[in-house]
């Protein structure tokens, strides 16, 4: 999210509207139905699965439509949480095979929405909580590509309490 700062503001805006008890410590994990009230972070999640999956590395460079009939937009390099929220505010069901971070159909990973479930609750714990800024330059941190994506080398960040500085501006 260092990379996203407008990203980041919206997270936390809609966790301090619909899940204020994070910031305070009042509520130490949010439960699934919590998890319901924060479509912005489920659509950063997706998109950040979507830009930076395991597999398959190829971007278009103009508007595409595959023979199957799938369309690829031109901006399908760039980190774009809307695309993943409707009209009605809430996140889009889409199909397995336009979400591919954990394949589709009978190869699809079992453990997909544990998964899923698992990095909500803790972006929403850690970014409701934590300031976290990486001291390299965001956009030149590199990446080795494997089944979980490791930073190449030492990753170093600055992380600050947020409880601490929202009480102290209150």
């Amino acid at each position: 999210m260092n990379r996203y700062p407008r990203v980041l503001e919206k997270i936390r805006d809609e966790i301090n509207a619909k899940l204020p008890e994070l910031l305070t410590g009042e509520l130490q994990a949010p439960s699934m139905a919590d998890l319901q009230k924060l479509p912005y972070l489920e659509a950063a999640m997706r998109e950040s699965l979507r830009l930076y999956m395991s597999t398959m590395h190829r971007a278009p460079n103009q508007s595409t439509t595959l023979s199957s009939g799938l369309h690829v937009p031109f901006d399908a390099a760039e980190y774009r949480p809307e695309r993943w929220i409707g009209e009605d505010g809430h996140v889009l069901k889409v199909s397995p095979f336009k979400f591919f971070s954990f394949l589709a159909g009978p190869h699809q990973c079992l453990g997909m929405r544990f998964a899923l479930l698992e990095m909500q609750t803790v972006m929403a714990v850690l970014l409701s909580r934590f300031d976290i800024k990486t001291v390299e330059n965001p956009f030149e941190i590199t990446y080795d590509y494997s089944l979980v994506i490791p930073v190449k080398g030492p990753l170093m960040a600055n992380i600050h309490d947020r409880s601490t500085s929202v009480a102290a501006s209150s």
